[in-house]
């Protein structure tokens, strides 16, 4: 065995077993070792304090003196104590516009003094959820439909749609009368006491002599007047659909309201606009006075929908096509293959088609080149960009479109992890241990199944191996670093001195020792002397 000689003389050798590890003598000693293994409260520390020989099993005792609590010891925040009764918790709950009992298992958390069950918290008191949101109970209901009847008539609702929006203003009156007084129910006409609506004209044609009688000229006059005869429907284009044409046959115009006849020219002057969706057209329409506000309507007969209704009937150049791109949000080629034989007549291959005007896809596309790898993780670097979130918020605040949302799939060739990409160092886990030392990380992982010291002694032997084996190329492997000669340990000092903590020297220290005393014991048949 090689002898026990601290830092100063180099790498431990074995350090032996002891019948009995001395424990932390502080308590802020205890305190660190126990943050160091992620310890939060007594229950985690229970678990884990063995993981840690010189922690003792019982800390409040070891160090009464000193003690002040759990908290403290842990440095976490103190639990914050709940309402003391039901009422105080109710007022708070309401106060936060909470309703249901659904509602309070969400949002309870915005008030830290809310209990999650407040039924268990003040089993004494509880009632129920509605009480405790100080809801009032329901009123009972009309027996008969006769006095429900008279109720809804006495506020004067005249329709279906108007009760459901206005029966709560009775609170006896039933949200669905026709359930509740299913055996004596004969419809809302009868219940409302109103008269039934007049059935409009069987066709078309009855309809168009009946409007173009009263005058009317165009789609306005005959919103505005067709009360004049209740058998006009409202929407006469949808009454009539199969036969309707548009409002200048059905009112006899020559001129509809001095807009675009057809829905070809209005699409033909809205493609002039430079118009590519329906935002847009609400917003510009009114450039051109011969352009309806609302074309849906105004050709209601022949409408499909908005795309189509900008799209191009004839694709004479590529810019036609790259209009048609941007209306229907084709982002790239496979875009483009996948959904051109849904809009005829979009050229299969508009590369072949419009050779002479064609420069690539990314063009026709308005597709943002991004930048190369190199130049995004300087970026990154440069402003100080800490995580994955930070980058995605980066982006958003400086429109910067040259930076990929997903650089780890845009540069999945070059890409090592986010760390890297954003000048992080790695965290000290088998994990970032790359080629060519894949075989430190074997050791590691296998002498890791049966160590104990868990996150923390893998953290310590992965710092070992980058820190100082990676860093001066001191071996490709476990075995080459312990067979090279003339390795010199006062890097290996020095990374010891770097350390935060004598803590954290000394868990390195451990570690080290009984991972490479393990190596020389299974493949150098002993310790080195």
């Amino acid at each position: 065995m090689v002898k026990n000689a601290g830092v100063d003389s180099g790498l431990p050798s074995s350090i032996g077993q002891e019948n009995r590890v001395v424990k932390y003598e502080t308590l802020e000693e205890a305190s660190v070792a126990a943050r160091i293994l992620g310890i939060t409260g007594w229950k985690s520390y229970n678990s884990l304090y063995k993981l840690d020989k010189k922690l003792p099993a019982a800390p409040h005792q070891k160090y009464r003196k000193a003690w002040r609590g759990w908290a403290e010891f842990l440095r976490v925040e103190k639990a914050v104590e709940k309402y003391e009764s039901l009422s105080e918790a109710s007022l708070a709950a309401i106060a936060l516009g909470i309703n249901s009992s659904t509602k309070y298992r969400k949002d309870y958390q915005k008030d830290q003094r809310l209990p999650s069950c407040p039924e268990l918290t003040y089993s004494q008191e509880w009632i129920s959820w509605p009480n405790f949101f100080g809801k009032k109970k329901r009123a009972a209901k009309y027996k008969e439909l006769a006095e429900a009847a008279v109720a809804a008539r006495r506020l004067r609702i005249m329709t279906f749609t108007e009760y459901g929006k206005r029966y709560s203003e009775d609170p006896k009156l039933p949200k669905y009368p026709e359930t509740v007084y299913k055996k004596e129910w004969r419809g809302y006409y009868d219940f409302l006491d109103v008269e039934p609506p007049i059935k409009s004209y069987s066709t078309l044609a009855e309809a168009s002599c009946a409007a173009r009688a009263l005058g009317f000229k165009s789609s306005l006059d005959y919103k505005n007047g067709r009360h004049q005869d209740p058998r006009l429907p409202k929407n006469p284009a949808r009454t009539y659909k199969s036969k309707w044409e548009n409002w200048y046959v059905f009112l006899g115009s020559s001129v509809l309201n001095n807009k675009y006849p057809s829905i070809e020219e209005a699409g033909a002057a809205a493609r002039k606009l430079g118009v590519f969706s329906s935002f847009e057209y609400a917003a510009r329409y009114k450039e051109d006075p011969r352009l309806p506000a609302t074309p849906n309507k105004q050709y209601e007969g022949n409408w499909i929908d908005f795309q189509r209704f900008l799209l191009p009937d004839k694709y004479g150049s590529l810019g036609d096509v790259k209009y048609a791109i941007k209306v229907l949000k084709i982002k790239n080629s496979r875009e483009y293959r996948d959904v051109y034989k849904d809009y005829p007549p979009l050229p299969a291959h508009p590369e072949r088609v419009f050779a002479s005007e064609w420069i690539d896809w990314y063009e026709l596309c308005d597709v943002v080149r991004h930048y190369d790898y190199s130049q995004a993780s300087k970026v990154a670097i440069e402003n100080g960009i800490a995580n994955q979130a930070a980058y995605i918020n980066f982006i958003k605040e400086t429109g910067d479109v040259r930076l990929p949302r997903t650089p780890d799939e845009v540069y999945k060739e070059v890409w090592i992890n986010w760390h890297v990409f954003l000048g992080k160092e790695e965290p000290f886990t088998i994990k970032y241990i790359r080629e060519p030392y894949c075989e430190w990380a074997e050791s590691i992982r296998s002498f890791m199944k049966k160590a104990r010291g868990g996150e923390s002694k893998e953290s310590y032997l992965c710092r070992f191996v980058r820190q100082y084996v990676q860093k001066y190329e001191l071996g490709y492997s476990p075995e080459a670093f312990l067979t090279a000669q003339g390795v010199s340990l006062k890097p290996f000092k020095e990374l010891l001195e770097q350390q935060a903590s004598d803590v954290i020297k000394r868990g390195i220290l451990v570690a080290v020792n009984e991972f490479l005393n393990d190596v020389l014991r299974k493949k150098l048949g002993g310790c080195r002397s």
